[in-house]
């Protein structure tokens, strides 16, 4: 299926998240005309519908839930049917030919048990299963939101090496022109042939640095394609998109870590939860447990006049020893719990390491880019000044040739430094355990 009919369908289902995305302020030059664009929420929509990881952990997600449904099993009544038909021959000896009779026997019963009482052990090891499958849920949007990040940085990836082909067009234009000018010269003998040589090297280096730029670009869709988990042609444009800046940008490492909303510490809060259950059970394991009972059947040996009977009753059921085998299951319960206690404190950790990185991040790509921009409007005087004199004959081809280098070279950077500050969000968004952009 052609890759932008599938990302349309995602639109139409409603897959694709509406995460506002406004137009760059420094919008980059149109790309090449193509049959197709992508757009960043095409782009995320596609990779939380089609990713291999997001299906596995949907699954898993089915998998706990089911498990506590299993859990929950125990807790309601048990009803059962069991039937049974028989025939009985016997030689009775009246004749000489063995003659013999038989009989037909036949029985139907349905019984039914309801648990009255286990001081809570079958309750607790549901309550463990559905905190199991809190837990799993946490960890599929743990990888829901790995998935965002991953399509976001690749389409990043794709959207600056596009930008950086234009940067070396208008490079290999410029040297183009520098070169037509100084053929005119040599013809007139103001300039030597030198110049010209140097200048032809030049324009194919400039050549070579966009061939590389576009095989770049390619390799960049491809690795998009791979982000959102979808297989196909890359013959596609990716939509120009800026990052806009976010609130959480200005604020301190403490007030976010409190407003975060990270998926790996609610999982790893109802994974505590989970073992406190099971240590409540472990407790009870050599507890009685108290059941009622009812049955009803009928049966008998001759089909026209069965035999009915009904019993009700309670059943208390104690095991008394069990080698030391609950005791040991207790202090298991608790060590376990004491583990995931202390994974608790690492996620917190881990989570405050992460949002405190993410906003240096931020502040440092912003800090750089301010640079990049000086260094782009000084690089371009410079060349404007090194042109004038090569023009004027007072300047050389060495100068003017440093010039442009330099000025390529900071345009450069100004394009990778714009999706840092961009790339850097998307991580502060993530350490945030966020998946929109507003």
């Amino acid at each position: 299926m052609p890759l932008l009919v599938l990302l349309f369908q995602l639109q139409v289902a409603g897959a694709v998240p509406t995460a506002p995305v406004t137009p760059p302020t420094t919008a980059p030059a149109a790309p090449p005309a193509a049959t197709e664009t992508l757009t960043l929420e095409q782009a995320v929509g596609a990779a939380l519908a089609h990713h291999p990881d997001v299906v596995v952990a949907g699954a898993q997600t089915e998998i706990a839930r089911a498990g506590a449904r299993q859990a929950r099993a125990p807790l309601l009544p048990q009803l059962g049917v069991t039937g049974r038909y028989g025939y009985q021959w016997r030689d009775t000896g009246d004749d000489e030919f063995g003659d013999g009779g038989g009989s037909d026997s036949f029985s139907a019963t349905a019984s039914g048990n309801l648990l009255l009482w286990d001081f809570g052990q079958t309750r607790n090891r549901w309550r463990s299963a559905l905190a199991a499958s809190d837990a799993a849920n946490q960890d599929a949007e743990t990888v829901r939101q790995g998935i965002v990040l991953n399509a976001r940085l690749a389409f990043l990836d794709a959207l600056e090496t596009s930008q950086l082909i234009q940067v070396a067009r208008e490079t290999l234009d410029n040297q183009s022109s520098h070169l037509s000018q100084t053929e005119e010269f040599v013809k007139l003998g103001t300039r030597p042939e030198i110049d010209l040589a140097k200048l032809r090297t030049q324009v194919a280096q400039a050549r070579a640095a966009l061939t590389r730029a576009e095989n770049d670009h390619r390799t960049a869709k491809a690795r998009l394609n791979r982000a959102m988990g979808v297989s196909g042609s890359i013959e596609y444009e990716v939509a120009p998109t800026e990052f806009p800046a976010l609130a959480e940008e200005s604020q301190t490492t403490a007030h976010l870590y409190n407003s975060s909303r990270r998926s790996e510490r609610a999982s790893q809060v109802a994974s505590i939860r989970g073992q406190e259950a099971d240590v409540r059970a472990a407790r009870t394991w050599l507890l009685p447990s108290l059941r009622l009972g009812a049955d009803a059947g009928y049966g008998g040996t001759d089909f026209a006049d069965p035999i009915f009977s009904t019993s009700v009753g309670v059943t208390l059921s104690w095991n008394l020893f069990d080698g030391l085998a609950s005791p040991a299951a207790a202090d298991s319960a608790r060590a376990q719990l004491v583990v995931q206690q202390a994974r608790l404190s690492s996620v917190d950790q881990q989570v405050w390491q992460e949002i405190e990185e993410a906003r240096i991040g931020v502040a440092s790509s912003r800090a750089e880019l301010e640079s990049a921009v000086l260094a782009v409007e000084s690089a371009r005087e410079l060349r404007r000044l090194a042109e004038e004199r090569y023009t004027a004959g007072v300047g050389n081809s060495l100068e003017l040739s440093d010039a442009q280098l330099e000025l390529a070279n900071a345009a450069a950077q100004h394009v990778r430094v714009q999706f840092d500050v961009a790339a850097a969000r998307a991580q502060l968004l993530r350490a945030l355990g966020r998946r929109d952009w507003r």
